[in-house]
């Protein structure tokens, strides 16, 4: 009966219903009250009794239906149900409110601002946030103060919408913005709001704004890493040489070439790592600039220099380092060459193999090859058959016999059994060129 009247829409229904909201029994209440929301339009004043019902889902429920009906002319009634002793109540006060009122609302539910539930707070400042008006301003710097974090984020994130700046609030920003920082992942909103107040901050030149600049420069976002470099760039030279210094471990290419270039053209020693990265991994012209940089920063070709550049952590640092190294025959070099090759970079190996040939006289070096011939990424093995083979070492006959069946070590394997010049491995090389020549041969008379 009660759900057969929720479909009818007349005044004499919504009365009906509204008094059945007043029933002891909670199923005809719940049933009543779902009635009402499914009913069309009727006159708003009969929901007047649900705002005073003694049940809080009636009361919250009822404020809904009434809204919707009475609009902005219902704007006092919704008023004063923001003193409700519910805080479920206030929530939908709050909501309705901004919904029928417009800026109407703003000094009301400002008022909520002191209200001892968060979660009624938190609603106030939603709204307030979404008023395109300045006087939510007094009202959001107010909330921001406010000892719940998620309160006061929320409104500092509004006012960094809105371009406000005050002392106050730069303390909230970089507060804000340095916890941020400090995640693994940010959200679009987050970027977006953190660049703001990056906008709004590019005038304080602060420590601890610098501080934060320097957290965004190292963090996952890319936007967030060009917005830090533009404002560490607008401070004075030795907090910008400093900060730069902190970036020198940087994986953004954008970065590491501000930070490289710039160390560099101040011949700050600590500019020698990024430079050497930015003259391997960065594109042509910041390359060039880079190496003029260098040159004047440090010697290339100092041994204890390249040793301790072959020990970096960066695989471009080792190649840099490795590529000087070809052709020099230290034997200081051996065992920091041999600790390099263990990089996973194949680039960083192969030029480590070409530094390697100037050593094949130490066994190490010697063992080091043969396990590359033996297994691995084809260029490397083909290369390190080459050496072994130039450098004519007899314990690699044998170790090459086993590669020849390998179509792409053939060649290279052949030509350095050759040219070590053992008598079984030059056989082997004869017997398997003979045993082809046979295959082919058969394979032709049987018009195959």
């Amino acid at each position: 009966m009660v759900r057969w009247l929720g479909g009818e829409g007349e005044d004499n229904t919504a009365t009906i219903l509204v008094s059945l909201c007043s029933k002891e029994d909670e199923v005809f209440r719940k049933t009543a009250i779902s009635s009402l929301e499914r009913l069309g339009h009727f006159t708003p004043e009969l929901a007047l009794p649900l705002l005073e019902n003694d049940d809080p889902e009636i009361r919250s429920m009822g404020l809904i239906i009434f809204a919707r009906l009475a609009g902005k002319k219902g704007t006092k009634r919704i008023e004063a149900l923001l003193k409700d002793s519910e805080a479920k109540v206030r929530l939908v006060a709050v909501k309705c409110l901004y919904d029928v009122a417009g800026p109407d609302a703003i000094d009301p539910i400002s008022k909520l601002l002191m209200d001892p539930q968060p979660r009624v707070r938190l609603k106030v400042v939603e709204s307030l946030a979404g008023f395109e008006s300045e006087r939510v301003v007094t009202f959001l710097l107010q909330a921001a103060l406010d000892s719940e974090e998620e309160i006061s984020r929320l409104a500092v994130f509004a006012l960094a919408a809105m371009g406000i700046f005050t002392p106050e609030l730069e303390k909230l920003y970089i507060r804000i913005m340095e916890k941020g920082m400090m995640k693994p992942e940010l959200s679009i909103e987050e970027v977006d709001f953190f660049c703001e107040m990056m906008g709004i901050l590019k005038t304080s030149h602060s420590k601890e704004l610098l501080r934060v600049l320097i957290l965004a420069a190292n963090s996952g976002s890319r936007r967030l890493r060009r917005e830090a470099i533009t404002g560490i760039d607008s401070y004075f030279d030795h907090q910008r040489l400093d900060a730069m210094r902190q970036l020198a471990d940087t994986d953004d290419l954008t970065v590491l070439k501000y930070v490289a270039l710039g160390l560099g053209e101040a011949g700050d020693p600590k500019g020698v790592i990024p430079l050497i990265r930015a003259i391997m991994e960065c594109p042509r012209e910041v390359s060039r600039k880079a190496r003029e940089f260098l040159e004047g920063l440090a010697d290339v070709k100092n041994l204890p220099f390249l040793i301790k550049l072959l020990q970096s952590r960066w695989s471009s640092v080792k190649k840099f380092a490795a590529e000087q190294i070809v052709g020099m025959d230290s034997p200081e070099l051996i065992d920091p060459l041999l600790e390099a090759i263990k990089d996973r970079n194949v680039d960083v190996q192969l030029v480590i193999i070409e530094a390697l040939q100037s050593f094949t006289y130490d066994k190490r070096v010697v063992n080091c090859l043969l396990k590359t011939v033996g297994k691995g990424v084809i260029s490397l093995r083909q290369r390190a058959a080459e050496i072994l083979g130039n450098a004519r070492v007899k314990e690699a006959t044998e170790p090459l016999m086993r590669v020849l069946g390998n179509k792409f070590l053939r060649k290279k394997a052949e030509k350095a059994l050759l040219r070590i010049g053992e008598r079984k491995g030059i056989l082997e090389v004869k017997r398997r060129k003979l045993k082809e020549e046979f295959i082919s041969k058969t394979l032709s008379q049987h018009g195959l």
